[in-house]
Order: structure tokens, then sequence, then C-alpha cells
């Protein structure tokens, strides 16, 4: 049975005991490590999932603040829209008004002009400031200024009409002068002789009714006869 001789049997018995020990030391270690850095490795998981979930909610945070914060503009948008709406109703409010207005301004001054003639059809014969402001543009414009000649019927109220007449013109540049002052009747309102055209013109721009006895063959100068006022 023995192969091996007694002092080398010890040798190798006293060095597999060391062997055997180191072993026990070694896996001792070795236990004690993987426990150890197992700890530590749950730890550093551990923190790693603590920041996952701590960049997860702030994340999440951020997102809710995004969602509040479009919320928020759409409801301030919403309110834009609202008070835009409400300012496009007030416009179009402001609009009629005004439109309403001028037709308002409109009637009123048809009115004016309307009692205006029926004041001057009851009594002396005149015409407004306008009409002899129109009665002076036409004739200033007019390429061809005509002298005027006045025929009249003698009478106060005639003769005052005919001054008035008379001033318009003069007002536009042209030259006027008396003529002949009929002491007979002749016919009533305005006749015109004038074969430029020019007084045809300022008492239509004027609104102003006369008679045009104009003709072709007529050699008479220009002449506005007033008769008395008709009736």
């Amino acid at each position: 049975m023995p192969t091996l001789a007694q002092p080398t049997a010890e040798l190798w018995n006293t060095i597999f005991n060391v062997v055997l020990v180191l072993g026990a030391i070694a896996v001792l270690a070795g236990t004690w490590g993987a426990f150890w850095t197992g700890n530590m490795k749950e730890f550093y998981s551990n923190e790693r999932i603590s920041a996952n979930e701590a960049q997860t909610a702030a994340a999440n945070a951020s997102a809710e603040q995004a969602r509040e914060g479009a919320a928020r503009a759409d409801e301030r948008a919403g309110k834009a829209n609202e008070a835009a709406a409400e300012l496009q109703v007030r416009a179009g409010q402001l609009e009629r008004d005004a439109a309403h207005a001028r037709v308002e301004q409109e009637r009123l001054k048809a009115q004016n002009l309307q009692l205006q003639m029926q004041i001057l059809a009851q009594g002396p014969r005149n015409i407004t400031i306008d009409q002899s402001n129109k009665i002076a543009a036409s004739v200033s414009a007019e390429p061809n200024k005509p002298k005027i000649i006045f025929d009249y019927f003698n009478e106060p109220e005639t003769h005052r009409f005919m001054n008035i007449l008379g001033a318009s013109f003069m007002e536009g540049g042209l030259e006027c002068s008396a003529g002949q002052a009929f002491i007979n009747t002749i016919e009533q309102g305005i006749q015109v002789w004038d074969r430029t055209g020019a007084v045809q013109r300022a008492f239509r721009a004027a609104g102003i009714i006369f008679k045009d006895m104009t003709s072709e063959n007529s050699d008479k100068p220009t002449t506005i006869q007033v008769g008395s006022k008709p009736y």
C-alpha cells in the first residue's frame, strides 16, 4: 500500500493542508468580496434608479408645465379672438351709425335747401351763397368771357334781383352793365341770349331756372333779361 516514504508523505500532507487552508481562505475572501461588491453594485444600481426616477419626475413636471403653458396660451388666444370679434362688431356698428349720420345729414341739408327755397319763393327773389359761388366758379373757368348786358323790368324787386345776379357774374370775372329798363311788363323770369353758352352753363351749375332765347342767326349781344317774379 505505501508508495511514498514517510518523510515525503508528511511533506505532501503538510503541503495539501496548507493548500486546503489557503483554499478555505480564498473561498472566504471570495464570499466576502462577492457579498461586499454585490452590496456596492446594488447601491449604485439604486442610485441610477433614483437618478432615473428623478429625471423622469423632472421631465414629467416640465411636460406638465408645458401643458399648463399651452392651456394658458390657448386661453389667452381665445380671449384675444373674443376681443377681436367684439371690436369687429363695434366697428360694424360704428360704420352703420356713420352711414345713418351721413343719410341724416343729407336729409337735413335737403330740408334746409327746401326751406330756403320756400322762403325765397315767399319773399323777394334771392340766391343762396352756394348758388352765387357756383355761378362765379363756372364763368371764371370759361375760356371766352362775354360782356353781359342786363335788361330788366323797372320795378324795385326785379332791379334788386338783377343786381344780385350781376354781382355773382362779376365775382367770376365777367364785365356786366345795365341795359334797357322796361316800363311795360315783359316776360316773367330770366331770359338769356349768349352764343358762347357761358351764361347758360353758369345758371345750370347753380340750379337757377331760365329760358334760353339764343338762336344761331341772332346777332344780339350777350344779354340777361330779368323780368318780374313768377307767381
